[in-house]
């Protein structure tokens, strides 16, 4: 009978460590940034919220719909960051990061990688295009969003966006 209780507890304590040790696995790492889905915030030109949003990741998961992207009228914003994070993803100082968007058309906007925690750090542009990438180096270990806000006077919407490390 001890012989079975000491198999038992042996058994239940390796188990205990596996699904530990497989739990530990699963952080944010360079390795699985592209498999993060991202959520959206959207702010008027007065920097109120108007529209909260999650963009499916069709390379996790075959989405019930397709997202249509988001629209951003005349100085309107968008932030956005992974959807189990309101702050963004975490880089550690030197860390690459790069950044991808598509618009709908051509147009007048800022895009920008910004430091949640260190104000004024970050990566921005400002120009006419539709589609953009571009890499920065984290200056400082902090968690990093995106943000877009449109400059031109008609809206433009945004369809695809992305930071892999």
């Amino acid at each position: 009978m001890k012989k079975k209780m000491m198999s038992f507890l042996l058994l239940l304590m390796a188990s205990l460590l596996l699904s530990v040790s497989v739990g530990a696995t699963e952080s944010i790492t360079p390795n699985n940034a592209s498999d993060i889905s991202w959520s959206y915030i959207k702010y008027d030109a007065n920097g109120e919220v108007v529209e909260e949003g999650v963009i499916p990741n069709s390379d996790l998961i075959s989405p019930m719909y397709t997202w249509e992207g988001v629209t951003l009228d005349n100085n309107q914003g968008v932030s956005f960051f992974p959807t189990n994070s309101s702050q963004g993803l975490y880089a550690v100082k030197g860390t690459r990061i790069n950044i991808y968007y598509q618009l709908d058309r051509s147009a007048s906007h800022l895009a920008s990688v910004r430091a949640y925690n260190t104000y004024g750090l970050e990566w921005s542009v400002t120009g006419t295009w539709s589609s953009k990438s571009g890499t920065m180096d984290a200056l400082e270990s902090d968690y990093y969003f995106g943000y877009l806000q449109n400059y031109s006077s008609d809206p433009i919407k945004v369809t695809e966006f992305k930071i892999i490390f």
